[in-house]
């Protein structure tokens, strides 16, 4: 919200006295289309439509309701007012009073989530949805819209034994800084009731610079990451109290549990193969790929005896594609890691269950190790080693197969599984997580984004006992492999489950 209120004072900077309105058309739908609005609920969602345009000053022109799934709005304000303020404003509010007044609206809804998107012909447009921003441009044949996706590139560091000690410096100092923002505001919520914000905890950075010098040896920009990440983690842990998630407030850092340091803005500068680094020095960089984009922040971590260097990079994303011509479904599992609905099977490696014998004879020796000793520290490092190499094994196959999916078709159609409650069944707990269903979905969906090209979600529910011919439900168990139908249909379950995906998809699209 901040960078977009930025945006707009930068290109109408003498926008306080037009005389003109900018005019929007807002869409609303509820995740899964669930249809909703009866005729009753309409009429009073566009009563308070109506009331908060009028107390915000913008002018609130009609509502047109879709299929009973989605909302038309379009209203027209001044040109300081940022769309993305009318947009969640006005949803925020609709929601909140339809919901107290209409109790049954949370039954009928399995997620109330309400997602918003912007379209516009007269002015540009601004959407932010995780790490992607999209912009308008104009063009002859009228209006298109550009995508700003966020990838970030990571590279291995050599520092000096001089450079190794001031980036050992500026973790500790960076985790001393944590632990005390979070000591600080336990004691004003425990004394005052109050919760501290971030905004009140950087103010206080200058002073602190002044009690205890040391802080000067550390760029400005990394001491006011620390509380930044710091009011991130609340803000998380106010998430999951709101979602009924298992809480875990935040927790002091010990030295084996802060790793690393962010450069937000400034304050580095990459000259060839060396980083410069504010208060550190000039670094030898390893730059094994090119990067892409405006780097827009530089992150140093220090993992397992390495230091690495990670870029966050802005860069424009292809045009999305009006016609999917290739549309597949895919179904996740954990023989195979993912089955499309056009007969292909991608392996699942299972990189855990070769390496577990290797990983419990470590174990082994890390707990006959005496704590606090040197060889114990050997044994702990090694075993960490081991762990990360799994972790970069599975992380390379999510890549691989992303990239074979997403060069393969443009739409690509995958369940919204919830891989935290089925990890709590002891069944398939170490299968699920060695598989990586989630990093595969989130690789894909950034390469489909590049590649211009879509990423969607469907309710999973009944997909696997659904014949995908008849429609008719066919009860399996776990060990059914084939899925047999009484219309005669035969085929692999899996199979099965990814053409009922990608039916989903396409029944809304017509």
């Amino acid at each position: 919200m901040r960078y977009a209120m930025r945006i707009r004072k930068q290109h109408l900077v003498h926008a306080r006295t037009c005389v003109y309105n900018v005019n929007y058309h807002l869409v609303w739908s509820v995740k899964y289309r669930h249809p909703f609005l009866t005729t009753k609920i309409e009429e009073r969602l566009k009563e308070v439509c109506h009331d908060f345009a009028k107390d915000k000053d913008f002018i609130l022109h009609k509502i047109e309701v879709g299929e009973q799934d989605h909302v038309h709005v379009f209203v027209s304000g001044h040109p300081k007012i940022a769309p993305c303020y009318m947009a969640k404003m006005l949803k925020g509010i609709s929601a909140r009073k339809l919901f107290v007044e209409y109790p049954e609206l949370k039954k009928m809804l399995e997620r109330p989530f309400m997602e918003w998107q912007l379209l516009s012909r007269d002015h540009w447009v601004y959407f932010r949805r995780k790490h992607q921003k999209i912009y308008r441009s104009t063009t002859e044949r009228g209006w298109l819209l550009m995508m700003m996706t966020m990838t970030a590139y990571q590279f291995k560091l050599a520092p000096t034994p001089e450079q190794r000690e001031q980036i050992y410096h500026t973790l500790n100092l960076c985790r001393w800084l944590y632990n005390s923002g979070l000591e600080q505001r336990m004691i004003a919520y425990e004394k005052q009731g109050k919760c501290l914000s971030f905004y009140t905890q950087k103010k206080e950075l200058p002073a602190l610079k002044k009690v205890l010098p040391e802080f000067k040896g550390i760029h400005s920009q990394v001491l006011q990451n620390v509380p930044e990440r710091l009011d991130g983690a609340y803000q998380n842990f106010f998430r999951r109290v709101k979602t009924g998630e298992k809480a875990g407030f935040p927790r002091f850092k010990g030295r084996n549990h802060y790793h690393s340091f962010t450069y937000p803005q400034s304050g580095f500068k990459i000259e060839g193969n060396f980083l410069t680094l504010s208060k550190i020095g000039k670094i030898q960089i390893n730059r094994h790929r090119v990067m892409k984009g405006q780097v827009k922040t530089c992150q140093i971590i220090h993992k397992n005896g390495q230091f690495l260097v990670s870029f966050s990079c802005e860069i424009n994303a292809r045009k999305l594609k009006k016609k999917n011509q290739r549309a597949v479904g895919i179904d996740l599992g954990v023989r195979h890691l993912a089955i499309t609905s056009d007969g292909n099977f991608h392996d699942n490696p299972k990189h855990l269950q070769q390496l577990e014998h290797k990983l419990k004879k470590k174990q082994r020796l890390v707990s006959k190790k005496k704590r606090g000793s040197n060889r114990r520290k050997k044994a702990v490092h090694q075993l960490a080693k081991l762990h990360e190499h799994i972790a970069n094994k599975r992380k390379d196959t999510a890549h691989q197969t992303a990239r074979n999916l997403v060069d393969a078709y443009d739409l690509l159609v995958f369940e919204d599984l919830d891989i935290q409650k089925m990890v709590k069944s002891h069944d398939y707990a170490k299968s699920i997580v060695d598989s990586a269903w989630r990093k595969l979905i989130d690789y894909t969906t950034y390469k489909a984004a590049k590649a211009g090209k879509q990423v969607l979600l469907v309710n999973p529910y009944n997909t696997t006992q659904q014949c995908s011919n008849c429609l008719e439900i066919v009860r399996k168990t776990k060990g059914e492999r084939v899925h047999r139908c009484r219309c005669g249909y035969v085929d692999d379950r899996d199979v099965n489950a990814a053409k009922n995906i990608l039916r989903l998809v396409l029944e809304q699209i017509a």
